[in-house]
């Protein structure tokens, strides 16, 4: 595992000296380079097929593009170099350093946050038009030089103070070799910014691969954001309540079907309270290259994907755009300063938007001015307090935001009562918590239940818990993994991994251990920590699949870097064995114990050995004074005479006492050797249980000591007591020590 001041080698042998590590995830981790303006990403799971895409990038950079005075208008973080390590081969490259840059996002938010304040101290409207200008600008250059973008989303574009942009994890580039004609493909994407014709499909699959068309609709999407206070355009008001009003891929939906209300009215939609219409916002020309981009539906959608507005039509109209703003043609809003509006509109289309806003909550009517196309506010809206539940569960957040979680409950509730699937699972975990409200089982599955129909995959999770662990009444493995499925199959990692746990162990479903491992394996590559663990433990121990300790090591790490401690616990132990040649041959899969199955007794904490240690120091005192006992006064006389012994024996339960409860519960069976005698089986069997609760030794002090001590006494030789005191032990690890070898 690579550290601080490892040193790492380029292509031609040139050295790189790793400096802190600036992000990991679980495709890689990044590291500082110090004293350069250079980063190095060193990949989890590096493959030779990335190795050639990275290659060909580096031998094939993007030309530099300038504005008119020679500032650059876009940086990449273009491969420079390759790395490699001794041994190991590629291991992943280096690139240039991206600072005192923001996010995109917070430009589209007119710089309202406190790091866009400092680096845009004059912010006005127009640096929106540029950024957006110089965005289009950059993906017609990559398309130009034969690159597609791919996934071209809020989180791979940062904004610099000059407005320039910058665009991230260049690895998922989509182009093709033009020496070899090999295609790299991109497999990855966020599904807000998705095409339609990709939504819903396996990224880089033959039926699903991204294209400039495809860029062009994620750029059509930036230039809203940017352009229509951070409004996405796919973001609908549900006017009328339907069973799917609230499930959390209702912009997905839309994006599907075409339903933008910023371009269309449709029956039940309207664009969210307090955002603007277009017709407030933006110049004719710009109006029309979105409806160039959005204006389709779904049978129409793969149709009119290639009549998309190109990026190079974006950097046209916007450019025209900035020169208006440039020359007078921008007016600062007298009501908030912070709002900006093109001479030509005549009023503030964000004040606008805000009037309409607060007259919606208060009831009053609404001024309809039809020369700027408003849309009126006529539609009466169904939900509690004239508020969809989508607004009601956004103010839940906001009141969760602000640590007042009782107000969120109120919210979330009204929301709930809506049917919205989201609020419904989110009073579901108060009452789970018990905190703010009651906790009720009966309660908690109701509002898990209803949201879980609706299709939230986090409510279908934890009603599948609720089922695995009785609290529906009886544990019900089958019904927990028919809602652990369909969790899973919306790549519910947590869902996954105890979906494939059932698989493997048999539990509720037909055991089924390479059912179980594919599980794993999908929730482990979308970075699950529990998954990844598992995933490593099957493939350490050949479980469901082909033994493979190398991948082993590979998942297990990267659980370990997650932070989980069973990852962390195995990872040091298998690279010690895997290095020193001394691994076991893998065992067959083995179910955990179940109900009386046989089992190891559980493992001790350090404080049970301290309360352990103290119960036996009080048995050796207890002993002590039998031994003084019998020797002074007559075994039966100090046997039901003594205070301070039996004071010393109640001392020692009173510190047993909730060990033994802990034991008893974690306690799931014995060892699987059975002897053939009846006797013995009962011996052994009760042997076995005091040992796994772990009172089987001071039992046999206990009762063991005062048998000798009485048959000394009755011989009138009280001296041989303290020698046989040690007899019970003696006895104690003789059969013990027998037992457990038969037992192997």
């Amino acid at each position: 595992m690579l550290t601080e001041n490892t040193q790492v080698f380029g292509m031609t042998g040139q050295t790189y000296r790793l400096g802190t590590v600036l992000g990991s995830g679980g495709e890689g981790t990044v590291f500082d380079v110090p004293g350069e303006p250079l980063v190095v990403k060193i990949y989890n799971q590096p493959k030779p097929e990335l190795e050639k895409k990275l290659y060909y990038m580096v031998m094939h950079p993007v030309p530099s593009l300038t504005d008119q005075y020679g500032n650059p208008i876009l940086c990449l973080a273009w491969p420079r170099d390759l790395i490699f390590l001794p041994g190991e081969g590629f291991a992943g490259y280096v690139m240039p350093k991206m600072e005192n840059c923001i996010e995109v996002f917070e430009v589209a938010r007119c710089c309202t946050s406190p790091r866009a304040k400092r680096l845009f101290p004059n912010y006005t409207w127009a640096l929106n038009v540029k950024v957006a200008r110089n965005l289009a600008l950059s993906v017609h250059h990559l398309h130009s030089s034969g690159y597609v973008i791919g996934d071209l989303n809020d989180k791979n574009v940062l904004v610099r103070a000059d407005g320039g942009v910058c665009i991230l994890d260049i690895d998922s580039f989509d182009f093709t070799d033009s020496n070899t004609g090999v295609h790299y493909k991109c497999g990855v994407g966020l599904p807000d910014y998705l095409a339609p014709e990709l939504q819903g499909k396996r990224l880089g699959a033959e039926t699903a691969r991204f294209s400039e068309a495809t860029d062009d609709f994620a750029l059509a999407i930036h230039m809203f954001q940017l352009l229509m206070d951070n409004y996405h355009p796919f973001t609908c008001r549900r006017l009328i309540r339907t069973q799917d009003s609230s499930t959390v891929n209702q912009r997905l939906q839309q994006i599907a079907e075409g339903v933008c209300p910023y371009l269309h009215s449709y029956p039940g939609y309207e664009i969210p309270l307090g955002a603007p219409n277009m017709a407030e916002i933006l110049p004719e020309n710009l109006m029309a290259d979105f409806a160039g981009t959005l204006d389709y539906t779904a049978a129409t959608a793969l149709a009119r994907a290639h009549a998309r507005t190109p990026a190079r039509k974006w950097a046209e109209d916007l450019n025209a755009l900035l020169k208006t703003c440039e020359n007078g043609g921008l007016v600062r809003c007298a009501r908030d300063s912070s709002h900006f509006y093109l001479r030509e509109k005549g009023s503030c289309g964000l004040c606008a938007a805000r009037q309409r806003y607060e007259a919606h909550r208060s009831g009053a009517a609404v001024p309809v001015r039809q020369e700027q196309a408003f849309r009126e506010e006529a539609l009466e809206d169904p939900m509690p307090g004239s508020q969809s539940a989508e607004e009601l569960y956004q103010r839940g957040l906001r009141c969760e935001q602000a640590h007042d979680p009782a107000e969120a409950v109120q919210w979330f509730r009204k929301a709930a009562e809506a049917n919205h699937a989201m609020a419904q699972c989110k009073l579901g975990d108060y009452i789970s918590y018990g905190t703010v409200v009651k906790k009720d089982l009966s309660q908690m599955e109701y509002w898990y239940r209803r949201s879980a129909e609706q299709g939230c995959a986090e409510a279908q999770y934890h009603l599948g818990l609720m089922y695995r662990y009785s609290s529906c009444g009886s544990t019900d493995c089958a019904q927990a993994a028919k809602w652990w499925r369909k969790a899973a199959e919306q790549n519910h990692t947590s869902a996954q991994c105890w979906l494939g746990e059932l698989y493997e162990y048999g539990r509720g479903v037909e055991k089924d251990p390479a059912q179980a491992v594919y599980w794993y394996r999908r929730g482990a590559e979308l970075g699950g920590d529990s998954c990844q663990n598992k995933l490593a433990e099957c493939l350490w121990n050949g479980i469901g699949t082909q033994q493979d300790r190398q991948q082993a090591l590979i998942w297990c790490r990267k659980a370990a870097e997650q932070g989980l401690s069973k990852a962390q616990d195995n990872l040091p132990k298998w690279e010690k064995e895997l290095e020193a040649g001394t691994v076991p041959a893998a065992p067959p899969a083995q179910p955990p114990p179940r109900g009386n199955s046989p089992a190891s007794p559980p493992a001790r904490s350090e404080k049970d050995r301290v309360v352990l240690m103290l119960g036996w120091v009080c048995m050796a005192l207890y002993g002590l004074f039998l031994i003084v006992g019998t020797v002074n006064n007559g075994f039966a006389a100090w046997w039901f005479t003594s205070e301070g012994t039996m004071s010393f024996l109640v001392m020692t339960w009173a510190l047993f006492l909730p060990v033994l409860r802990k034991q008893c519960l974690l306690w799931k069976g014995l060892p699987t050797w059975q002897p053939q005698s009846k006797v013995w089986q009962i011996v052994y069997t009760l042997w076995l249980s005091l040992e796994a609760m772990g009172i089987a030794l001071p039992l046999v002090v206990l009762f063991g000591s005062p048998l000798i001590l009485f048959l000394s006494w009755k011989t009138d030789f009280p001296e041989l007591s303290a020698a046989l005191f040690i007899v019970p032990f003696g006895l104690y690890h003789i059969l013990w020590s027998r037992w457990r070898k038969r037992a192997a």
